[in-house]
């Protein structure tokens, strides 16, 4: 499912290798996503709901709580941040801005660009960090 700018969904749920994906601008309200889900977004967009580890939400530039598996990703833009997030199965964390408490699981990709900065990541088993270009302002890896 696409929520296109502008757009509003409420009381949507998705899994079983389905993608809710929400453009900036858009708002999808008390979300449900199931085991093998994957949502795709950036921190413009609006967003709350729940998935099997918890709550998440992504509200004015700010994210907080996110499950990104299954090719599901978000964009942190500059001058944005991020925290809680899980990254599992193909789920990636692209970081403009600023990202703490960050899980990097089998399969999770991290991506800090210049200027962006991240801060107490955890990896678990094989998990892929790439800071392309400068290196990022402070970051503290914690190993499991």
């Amino acid at each position: 499912m696409k929520v296109a700018t502008g757009g509003i969904v409420k009381c949507t749920q998705y899994g079983n290798n389905g993608t809710l994906s929400v453009s900036d601008g858009a708002i999808a309200t008390d979300v449900v996503q199931s085991e093998g889900g994957a949502i795709s977004l950036s921190t413009l967009a609006t967003v709350n709901g729940r998935h099997p580890e918890g709550e998440f939400s992504v509200d004015q530039g700010y994210a907080c709580g996110l499950l990104l598996e299954n090719g599901g990703n978000l964009r942190v833009l500059e001058g944005h941040r991020a925290e809680k997030i899980i990254l599992d199965q193909e789920g990636g964390l692209l970081v403009n801005g600023t990202t703490s408490a960050v899980v990097v699981d089998e399969g999770g990709e991290l991506l800090v660009y210049p200027g962006g900065e991240a801060a107490i990541v955890r990896l678990i088993r094989a998990a892929f960090l790439c800071w392309p270009g400068k290196p990022v302002i402070r970051c503290l890896l914690v190993a499991p």
